[in-house]
Order: C-alpha cells, then structure tokens, then sequence
C-alpha cells in the first residue's frame, strides 16, 4: 500500500500547485471538500467484433462500433459498486475502453492497477481495460478521504438471436386425444388432454422441466376441461361441468365456486374472463363467485371461443397497469370463411381509482398488417415482450412457428424461429413457455419434449 499513496501523494502535488498557480494568476479564494463519491460513469465510443461467413464458408471477423453512452450504469453509493444492468452486445472489445468518471466537488479519480497496488491517474482519453472487475479510487477535493468502487463491466457472452432447440427423452406420457393445453407454473408445465368430440374423462398431466419426469394426478375432469385450461403463472384454472377448479402445483386441485360460464379465455392477478352463456366476455375478482360484462369496442360474435390464449404485458411506464391481448379462434363450423384468428386487447389498471377501459377489436381490414392465419389446434404463449403460436393448417399439416413483437399486430412464420428437427406430432401437441422464456414443445403421441431458448428473451436484468 506504500505505493499506492505515493501514488496520490504525487496527485495530491499537482493539484496544490495547479491551484497554487490559478490562485497567483486570478487572485481569487479556493473552497476545498472532504466528501469523496463517483456522480457518473460513461462509456465512449465502443468497439465490437463479429463473426460472419462468406457465402463460400469462410470465417471473418469484421469490427463496428456503437455509442457506449446509451448504456447506463447504477452507481450503488451503499455497496460501493458501478455496474451495467443492461449487458454490453456481445463481442464487445472490453479490454480498450473509453470512459468518463464524475465525481464530486470535483474529486481526483484513479484507476488500480490489474497486476499491482499501483494507481493511475484517471483520463477521459485513455483506453483502459474493464473486461474484468477493476478498483476504482476517488479522492475528495481536499485529500482527506477516499472511497473505493468496484466496476463491473457487463458484457454479453453470447448472441442475442442465437436460437435452439434440445431435444429431451421422456417417459410416462401419451395420449391419443384429439387436443392438448399446457401451461406453466414454477418449474412445472401442466398438461392436459382435450377431446372436443367425445365424452369422458381427463387427467391433468404434471411435467418436471428440472427432472425431466412426467406424473399424472387422481384428479379427473371431464374431456373438454383442456381447452379451459388458463393460468397466471401462480395459479391454473380449468372448468369441469359447471364448477370452476384451482391449482398451484398441477398436483392437487381445489375446487372453487360453481359457476354458469361456458368459457374460460384467461387469468390474470386476481381477475378470471370468460365466456357467458350468451357469449358475453365476463371477468370474474372474486374466483368466479360472481361475473360482470366486459365492455367491447365490436360486436360479441367476433371474440374468439376455441384455443384461446390471454397473454398479459407489463406496462413500461406505470406499474399498475398492464396491456391484455386475447386470441383465439371461432368456431369453423359457424364461420366458414374465417382465415385469421381472431384478436381483441385492452389496458387493465389496477389503482383504486381506475376507469376500466374496454375490449378493442383488432380489425384486419383497417389495419394492413401480416395477420395470424386460422391455424387448428392453435397454441399461443408470451416470450418475453413478444409472441410465438404455432397450430395446424387448413391441410392438416403443422404451421411454423409464428412470431410476433408489436402485440399480435403483424406476425411472421419464417426460418426466424424453426421448429426443432423431429417434432412431428401425428395428433396432438401442446406449447407453451414458461418463467424462464424457455418455450416448450409436448408431442402428446410420443409424450417427447423439446425445450427451445431464445437468447435474448432469457437474459436476465444484471442486479447488484
């Protein structure tokens, strides 16, 4: 540590006699401070290295740059700790970096050294290397005391597109129904089989995804209890014979109240939609004891009644509200000529003066976007801020997985995001994605899963 404060001591020097100096020339009063903090730290100009392949095979690296200010950095005065919440790309060159360090009242800033107890002085133009934790000093204004924070630059190790499947060998699980649903809880998908043309009698289906193991529950439900499957992400919901059923685990069910709706479309933190008789769009606050009407921009006879999904958005900007979208599809026997699903959406507040706001149709005619075609056996689910569906064409052969980012307003099935090498299903099949963003694929002929990661929406904000 000696020559560590040799080191200051030198800093010290040259700012007594800068100031010696200003003083003699300007004949003015100097005011000295004894707090010592960093105020701001910002990164420049930033390199970036990439990979790219030649349409002849062969491997190069090529270099950009991007504006490192629009990354911010938490200064953490309690522990001490500058860090990027937000991860550099990835292939960010950290070992030459431009930064800038405010600190208080003006303070002397210093670097320590990677090999040594040495410090350096701090400039603005130097390229310093952060592609690990570095020590930074600030000194206060008058010398007497000091602060230390460790800088931590975050930077990507893998790209944000990048995009695959595993494929994981299971046992315990098949079905020969003509419709499956899942949805997931914890580490836990909850399956459950659908069969809309017959009677009878389903099991819910629990699947491991640490595990990798299926079990099944002595919970029975009737054969269309699958497509009233919905859930919040704490807690599933399904409808059997008029009688509303809750679960946290998939294992054990509780039944709740009963209840004269013909549809559950969805769940969110304390509120339940559904289907009236009449084919009203109802919400339920109080587990289903009692419904009141939604209010729609359009007629009823547009909302969806099969394979429908509710998917919920924060909102960016105000904590008790959040923007619901809702798809699905009508009946084909009814509607012949439907070739889109169909999808509505809303802002749903929660503050104790909140003006509920009404269902707003999305009206393909008026919008000009790439709309989700009818797809049978329709699964939808949210991947973070966007969405993936995936169903049956009007050939019966399995779509591509469909990927939307604007809420469901336009949509795009090509090699973006393709479906994993081997699933097939010849009947039935279920998606969905769980906590993680890892989406989820159940072949119910073969019970075979795939699980798919999406970079990008499985990075998880840095906290200190």
């Amino acid at each position: 540590m000696r020559k560590l404060f040799s080191h200051i001591a030198v800093m010290f020097t040259a700012l007594l006699l800068t100031t010696s100096c200003l003083s003699d020339s300007d004949n003015n009063s100097y005011t000295t401070y004894s707090d010592a903090a960093v105020t701001g730290f910002t990164l420049g100009k930033t390199n970036q290295y990439l990979h790219t392949t030649s349409s002849q095979g062969t491997d190069s690296v090529y270099k950009k740059t991007f504006e490192g200010n629009t990354y911010k950095f938490y200064i953490d005065q309690l522990n001490n700790t500058i860090y990027n919440p937000d991860s550099l790309p990835y292939g960010t060159d950290a070992r030459h970096m431009l930064v800038t360090v405010a600190a208080r009242n003006g303070g002397v800033v210093a670097l320590k050294s990677l090999t040594s107890d040495s410090l350096r002085y701090f400039s603005a133009g130097d390229s310093l290397d952060f592609s690990r934790p570095r020590l930074l000093y600030v000194y206060s204004n008058d010398m007497t005391s000091y602060r230390s924070y460790e800088v931590r630059v975050n930077v990507h190790q893998e790209l944000a597109d990048d995009y695959k499947w595993t494929s994981l060998t299971t046992t315990g699980f098949t079905t020969t129904a003509n419709g499956l649903h899942a949805v997931a809880i914890g580490k836990r998908l909850i399956v459950i089989e659908t069969n809309l043309l017959t009677e009878g009698s389903v099991s819910p289906a629990i699947y491991d995804t640490e595990t990798n193991n299926w079990s099944t529950t002595a919970t029975t439900f009737n054969s269309k209890a699958g497509d009233n499957l919905v859930s919040n992400g704490q807690q599933a919901w399904t409808l059997d014979n008029g009688q509303l059923f809750c679960s946290t685990d998939g294992l054990t069910w509780e039944t709740k109240n009963s209840t004269t709706v013909s549809q559950l479309l969805g769940a969110t933190q304390g509120k339940l939609y559904a289907l009236a008789a009449d084919g009203q769009m109802v919400a339920s606050t109080d587990e289903g004891a009692t419904w009141e009407n939604e209010s729609l921009d359009s007629d009823a006879t547009l909302l969806p009644t099969q394979s429908t999904s509710l998917l919920t958005f924060a909102s960016k900007t105000n904590q008790q509200a959040s923007k619901l979208v809702l798809i699905g599809n009508r009946d084909k026997a009814s509607y012949p000529d439907d070739a889109y699903a169909h999808i509505w959406a809303k802002v749903e507040e929660t503050s104790e003066n909140a003006v509920a706001q009404p269902w707003f149709y999305y009206d393909l005619s008026e919008m000009g976007t790439k709309p989700l075609p009818y797809l049978t056996q329709l699964q939808v689910a949210r991947l973070g801020n966007a969405i993936v569906a995936v169903g049956r064409t009007s050939a019966g052969q399995l779509s591509p997985l469909y990927f939307s980012e604007d809420n469901a307003l336009s949509w795009h099935g090509d090699a973006l995001l393709p479906l994993p090498d081997g699933f097939n299903p010849a009947q039935s099949f279920a998606m969905t994605v769980d906590a993680d963003n890892l989406i989820w694929l159940i072949d119910g002929t073969t019970g075979k899963v795939w699980c798919g990661r999406y970079n990008k929406y499985t990075w998880k904000e840095y906290k200190d």
